[in-house]
């Protein structure tokens, strides 16, 4: 019944974003051809039958809005990836070249500026860092508890070790993360977008970029070049090339302003974006700012200053340091206490603690950062950014309930699909 919820609603998105229903409907009937299904065009309507008898169908009205009716759950399923796909792509592939003005009159690419101006970008907060805080939190609470029998003091020095390590996750974070303050007055950024069509052939693709690395510094004739390297590449392929500059809504930009953040660009092929909240900056990959168009960007920003109004920093922090008291508590049971089901019992605790509670608060924390930005932007807006920053983990997680389960429980943000539920 939820996955029925899920693409009916998904179909009901699509009919209010999808500028071009028809194209959106040819780009269906194409990847349908690899299932043996019964594809019939029909005046402003696609029909899809599992087999000829066409007992078990799907039909697509796409005049002069997009609806969708379906009794078989085998075509919908498809339909629901396919439609995903779309929604991720825009049916279309694209080329993306991010560029910084210099004085108004040439383009630098902005990769090479990023990459000689600052430290290799590597995610701190990462398992490993916060397996390694809670092994020192442990290492430190067997040390104090032989040397003191104080409670007070060895649970403070745990509670010191916590802190000292979240210290150092945050001065790493800011170090690896010196970028370009996109939110100044002397930065501009560019993106030269080249559109072509969703059947174009990687190798066309992977030619035009191997030539386009070359232009590390343009002008308006060499963007010119470019189009004309574009269409000679690409060819029948080809659609479109724009020079888009990148901007945040006003709206977000007066936030920004009123808290004094900084939205730092840094390089990296990963999409993401963080907030460090000592340092007053928000975090975004070059990878982000490509995939995404400005209002999605500016919906991705307003999710992490929600984060920033929200204080959310302190909230975790808090939470980081209730862990690490559960911690010392489990050390002294073990050292104090030589009943093995005591001691697993108090594992166990900690387990349910964490998962439960711990994770449920970060999930919570992530929920209400994206009310913030629905509420300040759009929650279509920051869907189609979900949509396109994680559609193949949304895929997995579809094919996958154990995925979408382990996402409930043991994950600090709550499932792509729950998520695109509530804001869809």
């Amino acid at each position: 019944m939820r996955e029925q919820t899920f693409i009916l609603k998904l179909f009901d998105f699509i009919s209010r974003t999808v500028e071009d229903p028809r194209g959106f409907v040819e780009y269906v009937a194409h990847h349908l051809q690899a299932f043996n299904f019964f594809v019939e065009f029909f005046d402003s309507s696609l029909r899809i039958c599992e087999d000829s008898t066409c007992r078990r169908y799907a039909i697509i009205t796409y005049n002069p809005t997009l609806e969708v009716v379906f009794n078989s759950r085998k075509i919908a399923r498809v339909l629901r990836d396919v439609a995903i796909r779309y929604l991720a792509t825009r049916g279309e592939k694209k080329l993306v070249l991010l560029y910084m003005s210099i004085d108004g009159k040439k383009l630098v690419k902005l990769t090479n500026i990023l990459k000689s101006g600052a430290e290799k970008f590597c995610i701190v907060t990462s398992r490993a860092w916060n397996i390694l805080t809670a092994f020192l939190a442990i290492l430190v609470a067997f040390l104090s508890s032989y040397l003191s029998q104080n409670l007070l003091l060895t649970m403070l020095c745990v509670i010191v070790t916590s802190l000292v390590m979240s210290g150092l996750s945050l001065v790493g974070a800011y170090r690896s993360s010196r970028g370009i303050d996109m939110t100044t007055s002397r930065v501009q950024i560019f993106k030269i977008c080249i559109s072509c069509s969703w059947n174009t052939p990687d190798s066309r693709i992977k030619s035009l970029l191997r030539v386009l690395k070359n232009f590390n510094a343009i002008t308006l004739d060499s963007i010119n070049n470019i189009t004309s390297l574009s269409r000679m590449f690409l060819g029948n392929y080809f659609k479109d090339i724009k020079i888009i500059p990148v901007k945040l809504s006003e709206i977000v930009m007066e936030y920004i302003r009123k808290l004094g953040v900084k939205i730092l660009i840094i390089h990296s092929d990963s999409c993401n974006a963080f907030t460090l909240p000592v340092f007053k900056s928000i975090v975004v990959t070059t990878r982000l700012i490509a995939i995404l168009d400005n209002d999605e960007l500016s919906a991705v920003i307003g999710h992490e200053l929600g984060h920033v109004i929200n204080r959310d920093f302190l909230l975790c922090l808090l939470a980081f340091l209730l862990n690490a008291s559960l911690v010392y508590v489990i050390v002294r049971i073990c050292l104090t206490c030589l009943s093995l089901v005591y001691v697993l019992l108090a594992v166990f605790l900690y387990i349910v603690f964490t998962t439960m509670i711990f994770f449920a608060l970060f999930r919570y924390l992530e929920v209400r950062a994206d009310k913030f930005a629905e509420r300040i932007i759009s929650s279509d807006i920051l869907a189609l950014a979900l949509l396109k920053v994680a559609w193949r983990c949304l895929i997995l997680e579809l094919e996958r309930p154990i995925m979408l389960t382990l996402g409930r429980i043991i994950s600090t943000h709550p499932p792509v699909v729950d998520r695109l539920l509530r804001m869809i």
